[in-house]
């Protein structure tokens, strides 16, 4: 979230000559994309499937897709890629807020405080780390870790307005930037799909109210979290090899219809 807002800024104002102000306006996609990521949230964890596992996936694959396709926008200078990347990327960061800590809060219910606790540190605390390779690969892509001095042409530094640069020099600056910022987003994109990788290997927890509650007032929400690999259970279930959640539910309903009775129904000779 935070290297589109810095790097994409930068990228309007020197290699597309916006002014600061319309340059900020163009940011403006990518808040309606973190809207509508955090509404299909609220979706998935209070109508459907009411599971934590498909928004942290889902989120972890529009987000990588969505900076992938970005740099690729940033480099040709597609601007309605660019913008329609932008709120592409913010519906991937906004599918995944709430659900994060859902998640975590589902597996450790006794821990409501940690969990958040170390939620609200994770998130800075990756977007520090994002924007400190970045900057590293810009600053060092681009050579502007030292001022550039221009006093022998335009008596302009780098900063300063590029309009009275000379037209080959001016061209070789923003060809230096662009692909600075270009990489800077290319830079991460290894931990991006990382993310996706490892989301992969995620557990479940169905959000419900069913819980347990012993005499000490400690939580048991264990009936309702996967702490294996939640794909492969289903990849399992598939195959027959594992029943699902939904066959669980079904076997407990009737369970309870039939008071604990079990039937038998002989057919041509075999029990059924």
């Amino acid at each position: 979230m935070t290297a589109v807002l810095y790097f994409v800024n930068i990228y309007f104002v020197f290699v597309k000559g916006y002014r600061p102000s319309d340059a900020g306006v163009q940011l403006l996609f990518y808040t309606p994309g973190i809207g509508i990521g955090v509404y299909f949230a609220m979706v998935m964890c209070n109508f459907y499937p009411r599971q934590t596992f498909l928004p942290l996936c889902l989120g972890s694959i529009i987000e990588a897709t969505g900076i992938s396709v970005l740099a690729w926008a940033l480099h040709n200078g597609h601007h309605v890629t660019i913008s329609f990347m932008m709120g592409f990327t913010g519906a991937g960061t906004g599918l995944r807020i709430m659900p994060g800590t859902l998640h975590g809060i589902g597996f450790f219910p006794n821990n409501i405080a940690a969990v958040i606790s170390m939620m609200s540190f994770a998130v800075p605390f990756g977007s520090a780390t994002s924007m400190t390779i970045m900057d590293t690969v810009f600053n060092n892509k681009a050579g502007i870790s030292q001022s550039w001095n221009f006093s022998t042409t335009s008596g302009v530094s780098f900063f300063g307005s590029l309009a009275s640069i000379p037209a080959g020099l001016k061209q070789e600056i923003i060809d230096k930037i662009r692909d600075a910022i270009v990489l800077a987003f290319v830079a991460i994109l290894p931990f991006m799909w990382l993310c996706v990788f490892a989301s992969f290997w995620l557990g479940n927890v169905r959000i419900t109210m069913n819980k347990k509650v012993d005499k000490e007032g400690r939580v048991d929400f264990s009936e309702n979290v996967i702490e294996g690999v939640f794909v492969w259970s289903l990849v399992r279930g598939w195959l027959g090899k594992e029943k699902g959640y939904r066959n669980e539910v079904i076997e407990k309903g009737n369970g309870e219809e039939n008071n604990g009775e079990q039937t038998s129904t002989e057919v041509k000779g075999m029990v059924v």
